[in-house]
């Protein structure tokens, strides 16, 4: 038998779209931030007062509208929770999708428990606790610590995910309970594989260079040269040769006197040779714009 609940004049149970919202929140209960004083918890004598706010249980919106008080047993420990037990029954009057219908939900409350209950409640389970914290009492007071898991939104990024982003706070005080480092600082992100040139197989490793100096063997293919004639000032006939062809010109060297003449058959010929260039290391930078990089790790 097939069922479908999300349709034209189908019957929707609570625990069908309970279903639903725990597997889109990860299967996660958390107080939503935001919404009225976010449960805020405060303690007066041998009580604890919840605030009005609203969370997700196990898929289930639950909302505390005005301050909720709970009394705490006098030396005592344990946990103070919104507690949920679908064996209770819910009492209504009215007719559904008039405004005479009203709902008592017995399935939901704020309580002082010893032990906490850790049933699925979308997997056959009837009891949930949803922590806000840790309680103790004397005979007169009571100490609350805030379950700081309680309050923690959901994250999307798994652990070894990299964020990249242009806010420079850790990301752990945005998703409490969760780790990061800063990751890459100074460096591009290359993807794993290949390009057809080169196989990246190794997570993490790192290469090139910020600058570089080219070696001799990393220059283009070139030559050059001067030939001329005449031993004395003045016009000196060049040719130059080069990887773009060969372009004459001429130079005015003004009583130059080179030196090493050779002459080859009554002809004066004079060998100039030069170096250029200074060794300087050049931009091996591809444009950039630059972000802070974190890499969760818990």
């Amino acid at each position: 038998m097939i069922v479908g609940y999300q349709f034209d004049r189908a019957k929707v149970p609570a625990i069908a779209d309970a279903s639903i919202y725990s597997y889109m929140f990860y299967n996660n209960s958390f107080v939503i931030s935001g919404r009225g004083n976010e449960m805020n918890v405060t303690t007066n004598a041998l009580s604890c007062e919840i605030d009005a706010g609203q969370a997700i249980i196990q898929g289930r919106l639950v909302e505390i509208l005005t301050p909720e008080t709970v009394e705490i047993p006098a030396n005592s420990s344990g946990f103070l929770v919104i507690q949920i037990d679908l064996s209770q029954v819910n009492e209504s009057i009215g007719i559904p999708g008039t405004s005479e219908y009203r709902v008592t939900n017995n399935q939901v409350i704020a309580t002082f428990v010893n032990q906490l209950l850790t049933d699925d409640l979308n997997n056959g389970g009837v009891s949930y606790s949803f922590s806000l914290g840790s309680v103790s009492s004397t005979s007169s007071t009571v100490t609350f610590t805030r379950n700081d898991q309680a309050w923690a939104q959901i994250c999307p990024y798994r652990i070894g995910d990299i964020l990249q982003t242009t806010n420079p706070d850790n990301p752990s005080t945005s998703w409490i309970g969760t780790s990061w480092e800063a990751w890459g600082q100074g460096r591009v992100i290359i993807g794993m594989g290949s390009n057809g040139t080169t196989n990246y197989t190794i997570i993490g490793a790192m290469g090139g260079e910020e600058k570089h100096v080219l070696t001799t063997a990393e220059l283009p293919t070139m030559s050059w040269g001067f030939g001329h004639h005449g031993d004395e000032a003045g016009s000196l006939l060049r040719a130059w040769y080069g990887s773009s062809g060969i372009t004459n010109g001429s130079i005015n060297i003004n009583a130059y006197s080179p030196p090493n003449p050779q002459n080859a058959g009554g002809v004066s010929a004079r060998d100039i040779r030069w170096t250029v260039g200074n060794n300087t290391a050049h931009e091996n930078r591809m444009p950039y714009v630059t972000c802070y990089m974190w890499r969760r790790i818990a």
